[in-house]
């Protein structure tokens, strides 16, 4: 069985394999830190782990959403 046979066979998984790469190389780039300001509290982070609470913040709302339109 080729690659592509493979591929054709498992979109899904090929999907989330690239979305997965296309993650890591913008977590990669955003190291550096950065100063977070929100009303009176302030604090200093790595703009990848600001980035990577945003997307779980995301996905958590997302499924959220998705429990509610289902009942």
């Amino acid at each position: 069985m080729g690659f592509f046979q493979i591929a054709k066979r498992h979109k899904a998984l090929v999907g989330l394999l690239i979305l997965l790469i296309i993650v890591i190389i913008i977590l990669a780039q955003n190291r550096d830190y950065v100063q977070i300001k929100i009303l009176f509290w302030s604090f200093s982070a790595q703009k990848v782990l600001f980035i990577l609470g945003l997307m779980v913040f995301g996905y958590l709302v997302g499924k959220l959403i998705e429990f509610a339109v289902k009942k």
